[in-house]
């Protein structure tokens, strides 16, 4: 197996960091490395190489690699409260006065936050029908955050990533989110709040290929990278 990384046009190294920490990754584990550019991939010049070889970099790099051989995979659920509704219907329930978190329903659309009748007009872009995912607002401010990184079912390792890195978070709890979430995918990613009153909270989940390396050794990056990769492409 080879490993095609997306590379910086202008520079020719690895587009961002965590194309990076691929690049090194699949070096430290023999793999044979190409970096390659985007325009390459829109081509077609790679469609007879994506079955049998993984291909890392950024979402737009990876979904013109998965719209190549026709097997996007679909969007993993965002949380197990996750609501489903339109922009238009967000816009009304904001302009009675409610604070809601939206999230698009599109991956990496925008940054899925907490909006308000002041916030709301930065969204203009988008249109009424545009579908999200909705979220009442915690209860409590956010302590710290967490990334804790699946695969298999099983908790391969966790990173601080917002907030107070000394506030670890309740493993039993994590356990039974992994549990419940367990089958949906080989390799995804959970990220868990701890909030101020104490309570943990599953803010989302992503999906392995969509989601970077937040200080994870990065032979362990690749290695769950490719199986999730393998599980789409197969």
């Amino acid at each position: 197996m080879n490993v095609y990384i997306q590379k910086n046009n202008d520079t020719g190294m690895p587009h961002h960091f965590d194309a990076a920490c691929a690049y090194y990754g699949a070096c430290d584990l023999n793999y044979k490395v190409k970096l390659v550019s985007y325009e390459d991939v829109v081509s077609g010049k790679y469609d007879l190489l994506i079955r049998n070889h993984l291909f890392v970099g950024s979402v737009e790099f990876m979904t013109a690699v998965f719209e190549r051989v026709g097997c996007f995979p679909e969007k993993l659920p965002n949380n197990d409260r996750e609501v489903f509704s339109t922009l238009g219907e967000v816009r009304e329930r904001i302009s009675n006065g409610e604070k809601l978190f939206v999230k698009p329903r599109k991956i990496k659309l925008f940054t899925g936050t907490v909006y308000d009748k002041y916030f709301i007009s930065s969204l203009d872009e988008y249109p009424d029908d545009l579908g999200v995912i909705v979220d009442e607002p915690f209860k409590s401010p956010i302590l710290a955050e967490w990334r804790v990184y699946v695969r298999d079912g099983v908790m391969e390792d966790s990173r601080s990533y917002l907030g107070e890195h000394t506030q670890h978070f309740n493993i039993d709890y994590v356990q039974s989110v992994v549990a419940k979430f367990k089958d949906i995918a080989r390799c995804f990613t959970c990220d868990i709040a701890i909030l101020e009153d104490g309570t943990n909270i599953c803010v989302e989940l992503n999906d392995m290929w969509a989601i970077g390396n937040y200080g994870m050794d990065n032979e362990l990056y690749v290695k769950m990278l490719k199986a999730r990769y393998f599980e789409i492409v197969k």
